[in-house]
């Protein structure tokens, strides 16, 4: 199997080992940098995985002006590591630079993935003010054509737009939880779109004072199977793994 196989099929631990060997023969191969950071994190060792994406992302911002780098990733993993007023400054300045242009290239929406991540963290931690500026920032790029675009709908969710239910015929193709689960379990693009959505669910009740409701939906998100690219996951699985053990 490939390093990219024995990751999708969740041995992160071999694949681990497949990348390290891979990087052996070429320091400079990026996609098997990018993969061994994935199975670190994949396999909860954020603090052997920060350094890679810190590598990656300064090689991409030097590529090419505008790039966000590994922001989102960076940001998501020292938040998971405890490290939350520096998660929380990288996802205020991902966002910025959204608007004022100085960052040219993010997700299909425009930046709502960034938007979300500062939520999230704003919401977790009772900053008020944060809130306000992240639903602020969902809210002017909710005006502009590209949020048609996944994840556009989250951050019409997230600022009340639209209804869950809505969400999830657009994300999934069905209204029904249950049904767009067992849809998720043989589709990727489905899993991937239906990660966010209930991890934005759970944000919602988190910030609503529900928080029975959010780690219900922080589980929903986790019991999926890891889709490896959404930060959602990682971050939904890490409230899982704190409600379990909440005095670590």
């Amino acid at each position: 199997m490939t390093p990219r196989e024995l990751l999708r099929s969740c041995n992160y631990d071999g694949a681990i080992l497949a990348f390290q060997s891979r990087i052996a023969l070429n320091g400079e191969d990026r996609e098997s940098i990018s993969g061994l950071a994935t199975a670190l994190i994949s396999a909860r060792r954020y603090a052997d995985a920060l350094p890679l994406l810190e590598q990656l992302s300064n090689r991409e911002r030097a590529l090419q002006v505008g790039m966000p780098g590994r922001g989102v990733e960076i940001a998501t993993i020292q938040w998971i590591l405890g490290l939350r007023a520096e998660a929380m400054q990288i996802a205020r300045d991902l966002t910025r630079g959204i608007l004022d242009g100085t960052i040219l290239y993010a997700d299909g929406a425009g930046g709502v993935t960034q938007g979300t991540l500062l939520y999230y963290m704003a919401a977790s931690i009772g900053d008020l003010a944060t809130v306000e500026y992240a639903l602020s920032y969902l809210k002017t790029l909710a005006s502009k054509p590209r949020i048609q675009q996944w994840p556009g709908p989250i951050a019409q969710f997230l600022i009340r737009k639209v209804t869950l239910f809505d969400l999830l015929k657009e994300g999934t193709g069905t209204s029904e939880l249950a049904m767009a689960i067992s849809k998720a379990s043989r589709d990727l693009l489905t899993r991937r779109r239906l990660c966010n959505i209930l991890f934005a669910d759970g944000v919602v009740h988190r910030s609503n004072g529900d928080e029975a409701l959010c780690i219900q939906r922080m589980k929903e998100c986790e019991k999926l199977t890891n889709p490896l690219l959404e930060m959602d996951w990682f971050l939904a699985r890490d409230e899982v793994d704190r409600e379990a053990s909440p005095m670590e």
